[in-house]
């Protein structure tokens, strides 16, 4: 006997076919890379002076994807406003790796130049996703911080000086003990000498 199914059963049957082939199997999740930064905008308050050197807020940096990624810091010009040169910044660290849910503090250090004109400036401080990590893209999502400062007027002098100042801050840690040596071998200099000429006198 044959047994015909109308259209309706027919689609029916095949839906559930394929419903119990689907059964066990694993599911596929697509893989999700990500950035964030923990703050979405720094003001300095206090103007700043050309040729010195400030130390900005930390900023962090996490991935809240679900694999590790690797990570780029930047700088970007903001349209319409005056955006300072990205050779003004360090970051420490400006690239590094993370796993999904870890976050990096990344320090910034901005060194006004004794060149800078004065007036306000706008930037983008940019985490962005590149190579390198995990199992390797390009560069991909980015997320941004908006920073505003403001350099003052000064003259050549002053900012020639506030370099200096600032170039002596920097290296004090091994500025102190050269000093500390050149000293103690002006003394052993002059004490030779005067030893000498009190041998010479007798």
């Amino acid at each position: 006997m044959t047994v015909v199914l109308s259209p309706a059963i027919r689609r029916a049957a095949v839906a559930i076919a394929t419903a119990a082939l689907l059964i066990g199997q694993p599911a596929v999740a697509l893989a999700d890379r990500g950035v964030r930064i923990d703050a979405g905008r720094v003001d300095v308050n206090d103007a700043l002076a050309p040729g010195q050197t400030y130390h900005l807020p930390t900023l962090g940096v996490s991935n809240p994807g679900d694999e590790p990624s690797a990570y780029t810091m930047d700088v970007n010009e903001l349209a319409g406003s005056t955006a300072p040169d990205a050779s003004w910044f360090e970051f420490a660290p400006a690239t590094f790796d993370l796993a999904p849910g870890q976050t990096q503090p990344v320090e910034i250090t901005l060194r006004i130049p004794t060149s800078a004109e004065p007036g306000q400036y706008t930037a983008l401080v940019v985490a962005q996703i590149g190579s390198g990590g995990g199992s390797g893209v390009g560069i991909g999502a980015a997320a941004a911080t908006r920073l505003v400062f403001t350099v003052e007027p000064a003259s050549e002098l002053a900012a020639a000086l506030n370099a200096l100042g600032a170039w002596l801050a920097e290296n004090r840690g091994w500025l102190l003990p050269s000093a500390v040596v050149l000293g103690i071998a002006v003394v052993i200099w002059f004490g030779r000498r005067h030893l000498a000429i009190e041998i010479r006198r007798r």
